[in-house]
């Protein structure tokens, strides 16, 4: 069955297992978590995506309460004080190719943390 999500899963499963570095299994990663996400396994998509973030070293705690996330929100918020649109339009490209992939992982997990793990959400996007 072509797109059978088992399927995707376990190729891109075998990819992850044979990458030489960090960098060749990330978009492997992403596939991953849109397969397990699409699959119903929104648990598992989480947990993949916390994998892989932590690889990239930015690991998430394993437990979230509200100090937590006003501590994220506030860093956020005292980074983002007195900077314009006009700041961040002409803010430098982000050239590090690992931060660059942390950013795609994320951009793939948010739907993922929206429905399966809403805790861990506002420090994805702080």
């Amino acid at each position: 069955k072509g797109g059978d999500s088992s399927e995707i899963i376990e190729c891109v499963n075998e990819i992850i297992d044979n990458a030489r570095c960090l960098e060749d299994s990330c978009k492997a990663y992403e596939v991953l978590i849109l397969a397990l996400y699409s699959s119903g396994k929104k648990l598992m998509a989480v947990d993949q995506a916390l994998t892989i973030l932590r690889k990239l070293n930015y690991p998430f705690p394993s437990q979230v309460d509200r100090q937590l996330t006003t501590d994220a929100m506030e860093t956020t918020r005292e980074f983002m004080t007195g900077l314009s649109i006009d700041d961040l339009i002409y803010y430098p490209l982000m050239t590090d190719e690992l931060s660059i992939q942390t950013m795609k992982i994320m951009d793939v997990s948010l739907m993922t943390f929206y429905k399966a793990a809403p805790a861990l959400l506002p420090l994805l996007v702080s």
